[in-house]
């Protein structure tokens, strides 16, 4: 069982730092906002009510969520462009 830990923590090192992940719980995957809009082209934009990071975009894959949480500059930016699109 601590092998299987230790080779887990070394994947999880690997993708930290090479590919955009962040973390994983039982909400589902946390991944960078990068690697977020560079995968899915449909998600839901959920507001927060947090101050450093108002808005939480959700997508799923094969059942499991991805999200990736925006801090205030990315939300603006983000509003910016769906007022842009609508």
């Amino acid at each position: 069982m601590l092998d299987k830990m230790i080779e887990l923590k070394e994947m999880h090192d690997d993708l930290y730092k090479n590919k955009g992940f962040i973390d994983i719980n039982s909400g589902g995957v946390h991944v960078t906002t990068d690697f977020f809009y560079d995968t899915f082209d449909d998600f839901e934009v959920i507001e927060r009510e947090n101050y450093q990071h108002p808005v939480e975009l959700e997508a799923e894959h094969k059942g499991v969520k991805f999200f990736t949480v925006l801090d205030n500059k990315e939300a603006i930016k983000l509003r910016n462009k769906k007022e842009v699109i609508a």
